[in-house]
């Protein structure tokens, strides 16, 4: 009877509902977790699927879609606070670490700036690995700099005291990288040792003999330090090979350590090796980048 068709759709359309409802609920469900362990995956994206043609691409969907598809990917690179610009960088579960944000750059000496004002002038720079006579700082390096520059002859204590001054400008926190997340980025990105990909030290260094012993046959046309993004990025870093050694910490048993090559590095050296130095000590050749915890 007609009494019993209507009946009978009634019921298989609450059993559609319901079957719609339990699509959407397991597609959200998917995308929340999706999205907290920053990992897209193939089941999520099947729901999602279903999701769209159950709902008609409806409000829920676009805000699941949205969500799922904000998922960082390794590279992307997200703007911040002080013109700085951090790379995500996925970590795999045997690497013993979390994902993490790694600045693009290496601070500037406009950055830095900001921070320091006129302080942390009041100490001599070390220059080829020794104190000059003279007054050199972070403010009046060993040779000309821009504010486009990496900022140098700064300490451990300083490129930290940093970090935590912009954490409490921000509310995000901000630290140097460790010795394990230094080389595990380095071993993905970095770039050759030569003067097409790296600040490092060629033939431009003759008339500086105590640079390196031994310089590379090519030329980069920077004796010295160059301005930040001034070689090609790999996965949008740049220079993680050559430019400054970088301050970093957790290493060789010591808090304070400079790590990877810089523009007085020739031939035969090695990005991953880490070189304890004093946390107070500062150097024309060592700079730093900071980790952005997620």
């Amino acid at each position: 009877s007609l009494v019993n068709y209507f009946d009978d759709y009634n019921i298989n359309r609450k059993l559609f509902n319901k079957n719609i409802e339990e699509i959407i609920n397991k597609t959200q469900q998917l995308v929340n977790q999706a999205v907290s362990i920053r990992r897209p995956n193939l089941t999520s994206d099947q729901f999602l699927t279903m999701t769209a043609l159950l709902s008609g691409n409806g409000e829920t969907f676009q805000q699941l879609n949205q969500a799922y598809n904000n998922i960082p990917k390794k590279g992307d690179v997200s703007t911040d606070i002080n013109d700085h610009a951090f790379v995500f960088i996925p970590v795999n579960n045997q690497a013993g670490m979390q994902d993490f944000l790694l600045e693009r750059t290496e601070v500037s000496r406009a950055q830095f700036k900001q921070f320091a004002g006129d302080r942390f002038a009041d100490k001599k720079c070390h220059h080829y690995g020794k104190k000059l006579f003279f007054k050199k700082t972070w403010i009046k390096p060993p040779f000309d700099q821009t504010d486009r520059h990496p900022v140098i002859c700064i300490s451990y204590d300083e490129a930290k005291a940093y970090a935590q001054w912009l954490s409490k400008q921000s509310g995000s926190k901000y630290r140097l990288p460790t010795a394990k997340e230094w080389q595990y980025i380095n071993r993905q990105v970095s770039t050759s040792h030569n003067c097409k990909t790296a600040n490092v030290a060629g033939a431009e260094t003759s008339k500086e003999s105590k640079a390196t012993d031994n310089p590379l046959t090519c030329q980069d046309n920077h004796v010295f330090t160059a301005p930040v993004q001034s070689f090609p990025a790999r996965t949008n870093i740049n220079d993680l090979n050559g430019n400054v050694a970088e301050w970093i910490t957790a290493c060789n048993g010591s808090t304070a350590c400079a790590a990877g090559t810089s523009w007085q590095s020739g031939q035969g050296v090695n990005n991953l090796v880490t070189e304890n130095i004093p946390a107070k000590e500062t150097n024309s050749h060592i700079g730093f980048r900071l980790v952005k915890e997620l």
